[in-house]
């Protein structure tokens, strides 16, 4: 039975965050769907920017099933809110050794590189992402390849990425990390 978990989930949908977080609450106090809840609960707290409540949950998630990438990659971005780079690289990175194809990851990865001015981490997770598809990650490295090495994240959301394609990202950060070696 999940009544507590389901009427969560419809007081999500009706944007009723408040009474969705008492009932994911009450779901995993009665034990129903307990992964399933914390990470709803834990969306809720982001609503509401309790970014440490939503760690916390999510920290709970991972204790359960470790090999979730969606958790970790959460988790990141309360710790990107809490400005805990540190943690959220760490996080960013274990999602992605648990899926390789997670773009968004390797993507939110590399901006953190940026804020923390590790430029050189940051081109190869843009490229890691582009070459994935990610699609402002390929803008991202279509301006590195054109300017030589000089990476600019503020990219015009409506440019098109046609010119550089993930074969070309994925050419880039070959070259990048045979240059590396």
């Amino acid at each position: 039975m999940s009544k507590n978990y389901e009427k969560g989930l419809k007081q999500i949908e009706c944007k009723q965050f408040k009474n969705a977080l008492k009932s994911f609450t009450e779901a995993i106090e009665n034990g129903e769907k307990i992964l399933e809840s914390l990470l709803h609960r834990s969306s809720c707290h982001l609503h509401f920017k309790n970014f440490e409540e939503a760690a916390e949950d999510l920290s709970k998630a991972i204790a359960i099933e470790p090999t979730y990438e969606q958790f970790y990659y959460n988790r990141a971005m309360t710790y990107v809110n809490l400005q805990e780079y540190d943690k959220a690289l760490n996080d960013y990175s274990i999602a992605v050794t648990l899926n390789p194809n997670y773009k968004k990851a390797y993507y939110n990865k590399a901006s953190v590189h940026m804020k923390l001015d590790q430029h050189e981490k940051a081109v190869e997770n843009f490229l890691e992402a582009g070459a994935r598809g990610h699609r402002e990650a390929l803008i991202i490295c279509k301006h590195f390849n054109q300017r030589g090495g000089e990476i600019n994240e503020n990219k015009d959301k409506e440019e098109k990425p046609e010119e550089f394609t993930p074969e070309m990202a994925r050419q880039l950060l070959a070259t990048l990390k045979k240059n590396k070696n």
